[in-house]
Parts: structure tokens; sequence; C-alpha cells
């Protein structure tokens, strides 16, 4: 049996024609099938680690006790000078030697500190 396959190859969409027998046909599409697999477990991967980095991002809780990224702590820095706060002082308190050594939980200590300082001002 002679069997006649076109393909169409993006962007201009030229066809190329090839006349097979049913060898060749079942030797192709092995070899496609092969491609598909392959794909589909690269997919699932992708979408394995997806879900993780989602799964890890929906808690809130999950990153505070990784040290804090450099532009965190820029930001940081930003707010302790605006309240007046003394960066030595919090890493004595925490016992780091930078800023960048704190932790996201220090952080939210610090920071819940500073709210609660500001609240009873104004009361």
């Amino acid at each position: 049996m002679q069997v006649e396959i076109s393909i169409s190859i993006p962007p201009d969409h030229s066809v190329a024609k090839f006349k097979m027998d049913a060898r060749k046909v079942l030797a192709l599409l092995d070899i496609l099938e092969n491609v598909v697999d392959k794909q589909k477990v690269n997919i699932q991967q992708r979408l394995d680690e997806l879900e993780k980095e989602l799964s890890s991002e929906s808690d809130p809780f999950s990153g505070l006790e990784n040290v804090i990224s450099s532009k965190q702590a820029s930001d940081f820095k930003k707010i302790l000078q605006k309240n007046a706060l003394a960066e030595r002082a919090v890493c004595a308190k925490y016992r780091v030697d930078r800023i960048e050594e704190l932790t996201g939980s220090d952080v939210l200590d610090v920071l819940t500190g500073i709210i609660l300082s500001n609240q009873d001002k104004k009361q």
C-alpha cells in the first residue's frame, strides 16, 4: 500500500509531500509518538514544578524563615531610616552582622513593632 503524506511547514506554510509504503508510515508514526511522549513528560515536569511553587506561595508563612532578598533589605533599610531606628540596634537584637542576614520573620517582627508604636503615638 502506498500513502502520500503532505506536511505544511510554518511560517510560510510550504508543503512537503512524501510517498511512503505502510512500513515507512508505521516508522514515522513511532517517531512522532516518541516526540509527543517526550513533550508530555517535559510538560508534566514543568506543571509539577509550577504546582510546587504555587503551593508554597499560597502559604503566607512559607518564606518567613528564609533570609530576605537584597531588594527587601534595601526597602527595609529605608523603613528603618524613616522611623529613626538604627540598623545596628536591629542587627544586635537579632544577632546578625548585617540587615541582609535577617529572616522574613525578623523583619516582620520589627515591622509589627513599628506599626504598634505608630498606633500608640496616634492614640
